[in-house]
């Protein structure tokens, strides 16, 4: 409030003010990012339209916004009436020989979303009875203090009228606006329910319990906003209510400005549970879509070419060669370098998944930095494209894997960062506050999304001490978005120490799988060794290695990236084929009986003439030239609905004789078994089943846990 007024009056500099008592450095910045959250501020620290008004309040800023925001969606006299109740300390009194009665009497204005509401529930039947003092003490209402509420309701009621508001604006029964309305402002107070039940807030990741006192207490709901913390003998959030997840970055437009992302993006089907289930748990046998998006000179090879003479290595240089024309060239290659037909060939062959690695700067302006900052406008098509893939795929009941391969500055030494040079990432909070932003958006956009089966945050980052923590500060962002959408992350070539560390990921937040990269023509060891050798490390050295790191991980392990190719000398003496299909099928049985799914690198070059391209692969002979889980494909067995059928026919009968089976063979000791709850067992585990079998066009087996 005190940096606001300080705005209001005239003084530019707020860090430079001549305090009596002067803040930290710190309380100073983070009250101006909070007033700049708020749009109470500009880009350039100057004040807003919107700051000015929110000066003229006595208030918080953040009331100030709330009240601001009740105008656009109609609940002005709800807010304002609650605003005024959050304005004293307690609305009611709790005798130490009467806490049993007292709690029972607040149970009658208790609402299911909290706080808030329950709040105003109390002042309308407070209203209602005129304050009536005998009705207060049957209540165990706070009679002096909710006095107080009215005149502080009286004061901002004619507070809005003189600045123009009309406080007669009702939502009716639709509370949602009104809780939408506080999280305009309490944004930043929001918590989220972890994996363990407990609430964590966004901010600092602080570990936040509901007060004993609060409608809330003991319950658990996705996310919840608070009006304060308070610290006794632990830190409680006080005056909570509960608010759905994707509310909280909708919020805050100035930091989250979603909505023209969605709009380029395009629409999709209504998000469907029960299909969005199976393409994130089932086994994946899939493809990368290299060079789609974050362009490779080896991969997309025409459209760097043209640029020779500058010797383009990121996409980053190749369209400042391209210049004006930019948006005319990347337009051009991504509407040609993949087709619906790439997808239907897919699903022919079994692939059920592809991964497709995009540059964070596909997002636009607000996303973009270094190179790409110039060139925004150059990528205000490219969601376009991504929604057609997703949409192409779809068609095709193939899962999509979103893989943001390169974030502002690079996370490694590759030209497939986005950048040339050493990587910058971790040595720049700028850069690492907008990968996050960049994170958050992607997550906003798929999150409801059928077919979306996970978001990669990350591709082959270098192992730096501040991976972890980014990991986390990454994934908390994420769960504003969802609770559910799996999360993949890069192992950072060190694969025994990041499956210790996912699985601590995994305990707190959920639905989190490892990716891992299998290359063997990269190391200097690779150039040395007959395909012989290269088999028996396979087997000797990595299928050990990925069974424990699985095992650690409950299955919730990827080959992101793996390829038939070996070094030439690894085939000497032998057809080059024949070696490098004897050892992609020792890869493949390897990482089917150890992994959740693979993708190989890549699904295309630009003329299909080397064994990088999986197309080219398989027409030499090189990888299998189908991936159905079970080796077949309905094309030539019984329909779904036959199958399914019959099963259901025989349920009770196959249900009965797994349920004897199991009695027979745990009567030979004494106790109380619950046999029911096998038999439901076997009934929940049967629908799942069919659901895998007959929900999507081909079977799908289970991958993850």
């Amino acid at each position: 409030m005190v940096v606001l007024q300080l705005k209001a009056s005239g003084v530019d500099n707020v860090m430079k003010f001549d305090f009596m008592d002067r803040p930290s450095k710190r309380s100073l910045k983070h009250a101006l990012l909070e007033l700049y959250a708020l749009e109470a501020l500009d880009d350039k620290g100057a004040l807003t339209e919107l700051g000015k008004w929110m000066s003229e309040f006595p208030l918080e800023p953040s009331y100030s916004k709330v009240i601001f925001a009740s105008q656009k969606l109609g609940c002005t006299r709800e807010v304002i009436d609650i605003v005024s109740l959050l304005s004293v300390d307690s609305l009611f009194y709790i005798p130490a020989d009467k806490r049993e009665e007292s709690n029972a009497a607040q149970m009658t204005f208790r609402s299911k979303d909290g706080d808030h509401l329950t709040y105003l529930n109390l002042l309308r039947a407070y209203t209602k009875v005129r304050g009536d003092k005998e009705w207060c003490q049957e209540h165990f209402v706070n009679r002096r203090n909710m006095r107080h509420v009215l005149e502080v309701r009286q004061q901002l009621n004619r507070l809005c009228v003189r600045l123009g508001l009309n406080t007669e604006t009702t939502c009716g029964t639709d509370m949602d606006a009104v809780l939408k309305c506080f999280l305009c402002g309490f944004f930043h107070n929001c918590a989220l329910l972890q994996p363990d039940g407990s609430y964590r807030s966004l901010n600092g990741s602080q570990a936040v319990n509901v007060h004993p006192g609060s409608a809330l207490f003991g319950k658990k709901v996705a996310a919840v906003v608070y009006d304060q913390l308070v610290f006794t003998n632990k830190l409680h959030a006080r005056a909570v209510s509960a608010v759905d997840p994707l509310w909280i970055a909708q919020a805050s437009p100035k930091l989250y400005d979603y909505e023209q992302l969605s709009a380029r993006l395009g629409t999709f089907a209504p998000f469907d549970a029960a299909r969005a289930r199976i393409f994130r748990y089932r086994k994946q046998y899939g493809v990368n879509l290299g060079s789609m998006f974050c362009l490779e000179p080896w991969i997309a090879t025409i459209i760097y070419d043209e640029y020779a003479e500058h010797n383009p290595e990121a996409e980053g240089d190749l369209v400042e060669c391209m210049g004006q024309c930019s948006a005319e060239k990347m337009q051009a290659h991504w509407d040609t370098w993949l087709q619906r037909a790439d997808f239907e060939h897919m699903a022919s062959m079994g692939i059920n998944a592809v991964r497709l690695p995009v540059g964070y700067w596909i997002l636009g302006h607000g996303f973009a930095a270094e190179k790409y900052h110039s060139h925004a406008k150059t990528y205000n098509r490219a969601l376009y494209y991504v929604g057609r893939i997703i949409a192409w795929a779809d068609e095709f009941d193939i899962g999509v894997l979103v893989d943001i391969h390169a974030l502002p500055g690079g996370q490694n030494n590759d030209s497939h960062s986005g950048a040339t040079g050493p990587a910058r990432l971790f040595e720049s909070r700028k850069h690492q506050d907008l990968a996050i932003k960049c994170i958050d958006a992607f997550a906003y956009l798929l999150a409801q999304v059928t077919n979306i089966v996970g978001l990669q945050i990350i591709n082959e980052p270098q192992d730096h001490p501040e991976l972890e923590a980014f990991y986390e500060r990454a994934l908390k962002q994420v769960r504003v978005q969802s609770l559910a959408l799996p999360v993949y992350v890069g192992d950072a070539w060190n694969l025994d120490k990041y499956t210790g560390i996912v699985k601590g990921l995994r305990s707190r937040f959920g639905f989190v799988v490892l990716d891992t990269h299998k290359y063997w023509v990269f190391r200097p060891e690779d150039k040395q060794y007959p395909v012989e050798q290269l088999i028996k490390e396979l087997r000797e050295t990595d299928m050990p290695e990925l069974l424990h790191a699985s095992d650690e991980l409950e299955g919730n392990l990827v080959i992101g990236e793996y390829s038939s190719i070996l070094p030439a000398i690894s085939c000497q003496g032998t057809d080059p084929t024949v070696s490098m299909r004897e050892f992609s099928r020792e890869q493949l049985h390897m990482y089917n009986s150890t992994t959740a799914g693979t993708f190989y690198w890549t699904w295309r070059l630009q003329h299909d003439a080397g064994f990088w391209s999986m197309q080219f692969a398989i027409n030499e002979g090189a990888m299998p030239s189908e991936y159905f889980p079970f080796g077949w494909n309905l094309s030539v067995e019984p329909s779904h609905e036959v199958i399914v059928n019959e099963a259901e026919k025989r349920r009770s009968e196959w249900r009965e004789k797994r349920l004897q089976g199991h009695m027979n063979y745990v009567s030979q000791w004494e106790g109380d078994f619950g046999f029911d709850h096998y038999a439901a067992g076997f009934d929940k585990g049967l629908t799942v089943a069919l659901e895998f079998f007959s929900k999507l066009k081909f079977p799908s087996k289970l991958g993850f846990i």
